[in-house]
């Protein structure tokens, strides 16, 4: 029955004591492959590796078909019935 308050099911049933732990509260101090702090000149990346070629900048690098027709038709010689 939906709201029925059920009771609480006996520890032997859910396992030993302690078996659903999830770990440590604090974080482990396990080996480090470099100095605290510090990082590797691997680990960093640059997003351009050269200058960018001119007329690219701030573009996505496409361009519209030269013949392509607009998506609506514009709204010369229309009358207020097809607005």
């Amino acid at each position: 029955m939906p709201g029925e308050h059920l009771s609480e099911e006996p520890q032997a049933e859910r396992g030993p004591e302690g078996s659903r732990d999830t770990g440590a509260d604090t974080p482990g101090g396990g080996p480090a492959d470099r100095p605290a702090g510090t990082i590797d000149e691997e680990e960093t990346t640059s997003s351009h590796d050269r200058e960018p070629a001119p007329g690219t900048v701030g573009t996505t690098g496409t361009e519209t078909p030269g013949d392509a027709e607009p998506a609506v038709p514009p709204y010369e010689g229309r009358t207020g019935a097809d607005r």
